[in-house]
């Protein structure tokens, strides 16, 4: 498809950048993008080229440009995975841990040292 010689569609333009961006975001491939929006994949190839091209017209350095220069970074891949709830853990004399939700008030957490403080250990307590 040339769309050198057709006269600009700004709207449309701006929507095929738009689906360019989103792509970019969602993470996924341009055949499942396109299936999930139902759009043409020939279309979006495209319309990429076309941007491309108009970008580069315009001086405007593209992702893809970008991309190409030689880094210093290396990349990996990092996984997440969602925890339960974010916790503090803090190691007792004696080997307790006491596990407190992150986020938890300084003032709560103070208090609850203090009053572990104050209660002998089980160790201490046998005879």
């Amino acid at each position: 498809m040339v769309m050198a010689n057709r006269v600009r569609n700004e709207a449309k333009e701006r929507m095929w950048r738009g689906h360019e961006t989103a792509w970019r975001a969602s993470g996924v491939g341009i055949r499942e993008y396109c299936r999930r929006h139902q759009l043409s994949e020939p279309n979006f190839h495209a319309w990429r080229r076309e941007i491309a091209r108009r970008d580069e017209l315009a001086g405007v350095l593209t992702t893809e440009a970008k991309r190409a220069k030689p880094s210093s970074v290396t990349w990996m891949p990092v996984m997440v995975t969602p925890a339960t709830s974010p916790l503090v853990e803090v190691q007792l004399p004696g080997g307790t841990v006491l596990r407190v939700p992150a986020g938890v008030e300084s003032m709560t957490l103070e208090r609850i040292l203090k009053a572990l403080h104050q209660v002998p250990s089980v160790q201490e307590a046998r005879p």
